[in-house]
């Protein structure tokens, strides 16, 4: 059986970079999601997944979510990537609203990613375009610290990724291997 593996989802590309980071500092294998199957997965002692944020919902992370009896027995650890700075409250939320039911247990981390409208396709953009607009409207004392990082960086491309962040998730996944 071979150790480790890292899959990920990416939209536009913050989540692939974390991921290549987290398999060559593992020596694990990387595959998108897209291009692995749970069959495969489970010739795999740990599974590493990371998944992009979109409204709340770490995109793809319902391959382990629905698969976690095929998958019972593996090490799991999960990732997400935002454009927003850690804030507790809301990575507490991204992991109730995501590692739910028997994933609870689940190792969870979040890395800072990047942000850039104009790369968006038309449906992001909009949906950026139309949120902005909302919370250009909210009172500044009442703004949550990702609505404040929104603001602060709407109209210029941002990129926060550091490789340097990972160093817990791989701390973890090393441990008792």
């Amino acid at each position: 059986m071979k150790k480790t593996v890292v899959v990920y989802t990416s939209k536009y590309g913050s989540t692939e970079k974390y991921a290549k980071w987290i398999a060559e500092a593992l020596q694990a294998d990387l595959f998108a999601s897209s291009g692995v199957s749970v069959e495969q997965l489970q010739n795999y002692e740990t599974i590493v997944y990371g998944g992009g944020i979109y409204a709340g919902g770490i995109k793809g992370v319902s391959l382990i979510r629905k698969n976690d009896a095929a998958l019972a027995g593996k090490r799991i650890f999960v990732f997400a990537v935002g454009a927003s700075q850690p804030d507790e409250e809301a990575i507490h939320e991204i992991r109730k609203r995501n590692l739910q039911g028997g994933l609870e247990q689940v190792p969870f981390y979040y890395f800072r990613g990047g942000f850039d409208v104009e790369r968006m396709k038309l449906p992001d953009r909009l949906m950026v375009r139309m949120l902005l607009r909302m919370l250009r409207k909210k009172d500044a004392s009442a703004l949550s610290g990702w609505e404040r990082d929104m603001l602060d960086n709407a109209g210029q491309a941002v990129d926060f990724t550091s490789p340097e962040l990972i160093g817990p998730l791989v701390q973890a996944v090393e441990h008792d291997n």
